[in-house]
């Protein structure tokens, strides 16, 4: 009886543990990450490439250390990413937001995929500022699919072959140059930084969102108003950190659960510029 009771209890561990396996089987690792250049500003955020060799000078016109150039379809203020062999961008008006994805090699547009119409409150309207537009946040991937989200508060993943994995609708940010921060991605999540409005409005909000499903992990409420700067996750004093920045703070928090772990009275006036740690 004892040893029938033992394999019992022993069949949903192995289940578990089988779980856990083919999910960190399904994500990046450190090293695939760190060679990559997944979200803005890089793999930490502090604009540095890990080896290779770059050129120190180039001329667009002359065609001076150009591999290649090439149209890009639709018009948006964000920075590259790369994966791989692929290069990924973000664009959109009012009639429509969409993720481009790139030939590394060739610069060919390989796919265009417009974010689905999703709900949103029929009271909320978008009118994002000319200097930002539509699409200022840099795309994250995590090697596995790429995210967007746009000032319009449409927030979607889309696979490596172009289709839509998921796409919703969070809120359309009150923020008077528009929405500007980018997405960061720590293990299977997608890290939305949205600062606006006044701290006594109580309207911000830091998300992480499942990969794969786009299913909420966590929501945070922030007492800080309109920001535009980008979250880093980084490893310090022994732990995993999810560093963000709003007038007056920087706050740390825990990319597991969103349980803040400290904060400094340090910043003034409008916060643009994203952290970096070294």
């Amino acid at each position: 009886m004892k040893t029938f009771r033992a394999r019992k209890l022993l069949l949903p561990l192995i289940a578990i543990t089988g779980a856990f396996a083919a999910l960190a089987a399904d994500l990046p690792t450190p090293e695939e990450y760190r060679a990559n250049w997944p979200r803005f500003r890089g793999p930490d955020g502090g604009g540095v490439a890990a080896g290779g060799h770059a050129p120190l000078t180039f001329d667009v016109k002359a065609g001076t250390n150009i591999a290649w150039s090439v149209a890009v379809p639709v018009a948006g203020f964000n920075s590259p990413v790369v994966w791989g062999d692929r290069v990924f961008l973000s664009g959109g008006d009012d009639a429509k937001c969409e993720v481009m994805c790139f030939d590394v090699q060739s610069g060919k547009l390989l796919w265009q995929t417009a974010v689905p119409k999703v709900e949103r409150g029929a009271d909320e309207k978008q009118e994002p500022p000319d200097q930002s537009g539509m699409a200022a946040p840099t795309v994250a991937t995590d090697g596995r699919r790429a995210y967007a989200i746009f000032a319009n508060g449409n927030l979607a993943a889309f696979n490596f072959d172009g289709s839509v994995a998921w796409a919703k609708h969070l809120v359309i940010p009150k923020n008077s140059y528009g929405h500007a921060s980018s997405l960061a991605t720590w293990q299977d999540r997608v890290i939305v930084q949205i600062d606006q409005g006044e701290v006594d409005d109580k309207l911000s909000r830091l998300f992480a969102f499942d990969g794969a499903s786009g299913a909420v992990v966590w929501e945070k409420e922030r007492n800080v108003g309109a920001s535009w700067a980008t979250p880093i996750v980084i490893e310090a004093a022994g732990k995993t950190q999810l560093i963000t920045l709003a007038l007056p703070w920087v706050i740390a928090y825990s990319p597991k659960d969103g349980a803040e772990m400290w904060r400094a009275e340090s910043l003034d006036g409008e916060v643009t510029p994203s952290p970096v740690f070294a």
